[in-house]
């Protein structure tokens, strides 16, 4: 575990902002929250939005960042759409801890 360090923080989103910039160029930062990317128009530059999602997200995890995107018609109704499936997760994966007994998964510690 480390402390926060809020610079270091907002360093790191704009630098994933400027990177973001390569898919379109309407990226806004929802600090400390994370990004809203506007894609209108860009996607069949990247093979649709269900590949533009892959290849962000696939990068960013690779460089060990714990990404949860959505795509949808407003931010709001992304924001609603990862919350919402970050509250499922973390019922799912407490419910089966708890059922088979077993030590708290690495990836415990994203969810909410």
């Amino acid at each position: 575990m480390f402390d926060a360090d809020d610079a270091a923080d907002t360093k790191t989103l704009n630098d994933i902002a400027d990177w973001c910039d390569r898919f379109t160029p309407l990226v806004a930062i929802d600090a400390p929250h994370g990004l809203f990317l506007d894609i209108t128009g860009c996607v069949h530059l990247f093979g649709g939005e269900a590949a533009l999602m892959r290849r962000v997200c696939g990068v960013l995890t690779v460089q060990g960042f714990a990404v949860s995107a959505a795509i949808a018609g407003t931010s709001v109704c992304a924001r609603t759409m990862i919350v919402t499936s970050m509250v499922a997760s973390s019922v799912t994966a407490r419910k089966l801890m708890r059922s088979s007994r077993c030590r708290c998964p690495r990836w415990a510690p994203m969810l909410r």
